[in-house]
C-alpha cells in the first residue's frame, strides 16, 4: 500500500503501501482486501496461514518502565494496524493500542470534491506521516478515533512491551508478491521511544496485500506480537505463502 507521508516515503504507524489491485475474487464487504468467503476452501488448499504463535505473558518479563520517555505524562502509541486502498477512492482504516492498553479504531473515506487531496484531509495519516509520533500527534490520533472498552490486561501490555523491546528492524524480510490489484494493503507496526526523545518511532512487523503477507519481521517476538494484534482485532491470520 501507499505510504502515509506527504513525501511518499514509507508511511508511519502503520502505513503500509498498496499499489492497488484487482483481487482474483471479489472482496467481502467486511474487509475491502479480504478474499471472498466462498473462496476460503480453495485458498486453504493452495496457501498456508502464518504459523500460529501463542501470546503468553511471562512473570518477570523485562519491559521498559518508561516506554514513552522519562518526561512523558500519560500513555503513548504502542501498536497499530492500518489498511489503505486507493482502488475505489481513498480509504484508510486503522486500529491502535497505547501503552496503557487502551484501544482505538479509525476509519476515513476521502472527500469526493474536485481537486481535493484525500490524504491531506486524513488526520491520522497526517499524524503518522513522518514515522515519528509525538505526544501531540498521538492526541490527534486519539481524538479522531473511536475508543474501544479496555480488553487487555496489565500483564498482556507488559508482555507486549517486553516483546517489542527485543525486536530488531533488520529482521524484516520480503516474502513475495500478493499478485492482486485494487484489493488494498495493510500492515502491523510497533512503536518504540525514539533516540531523539521527541516521540515514538514506527517499527514495521508485517505488511500484506489482499491478506497475503508480502513482508514480515521473522523474529519469534515479532510474529507473536503481530498475531496478537490480529487477535485483538478478531481478524484471521493472513496467508503466509503457498503450501
Amino acid at each position: 500500500m501507499r505510504p502515509p507521508p506527504a513525501n511518499r516515503a514509507l508511511g508511519v504507524a502503520l502505513a503500509i503501501v498498496t499499489t492497488g489491485c484487482h483481487a482474483p475474487e471479489r472482496p467481502s464487504e467486511a474487509h475491502a482486501g479480504a478474499p471472498a468467503t466462498k473462496s476460503s476452501s480453495s485458498l486453504s488448499d493452495r496457501f498456508r496461514r502464518d504459523d500460529p504463535v501463542p501470546f503468553k505473558p511471562v512473570p518477570g518479563d523485562p519491559f521498559p518502565v518508561q516506554p514513552c520517555g522519562a518526561g512523558r505524562r500519560g500513555p503513548c502509541l504502542l501498536l497499530g494496524w492500518e489498511f489503505y486502498n486507493w482502488g475505489w477512492g481513498y480509504q484508510h482504516s486503522a486500529w491502535f493500542m497505547d501503552t496503557d492498553g487502551h484501544e482505538f479504531e479509525f476509519s476515513f473515506h476521502g472527500p469526493d470534491r474536485p481537486g481535493a487531496r484525500a490524504e491531506d484531509a486524513d488526520p491520522v495519516r497526517r499524524a503518522l506521516g513522518d514515522q515519528l509520533v509525538t505526544e501531540d500527534g498521538f492526541a490527534r490520533i486519539a481524538a479522531a478515533s473511536r475508543a474501544i472498552p479496555r480488553r487487555a490486561s496489565a500483564a498482556e501490555v507488559r508482555h507486549a512491551l517486553a516483546l517489542l523491546a527485543t525486536i530488531k528492524a533488520d529482521q524484516m524480510q520480503q516474502t513475495g508478491d500478493a499478485g492482486c490489484l485494487d484489493g488494498g494493503g495493510e500492515g502491523v507496526s510497533g512503536y518504540r521511544f525514539a533516540a531523539d526523545g521527541k516521540g515514538v518511532s514506527r517499527l514495521p512487523l508485517e505488511e500484506s496485500q489482499c491478506l497475503f503477507i508480502t513482508a514480515m519481521n521473522v523474529s519469534p517476538a515479532a510474529r507473536e506480537l503481530a498475531q496478537w494484534v490480529h487477535a485483538r482485532r478478531k481478524a484471521d491470520l493472513p496467508w503466509a505463502g503457498p503450501k
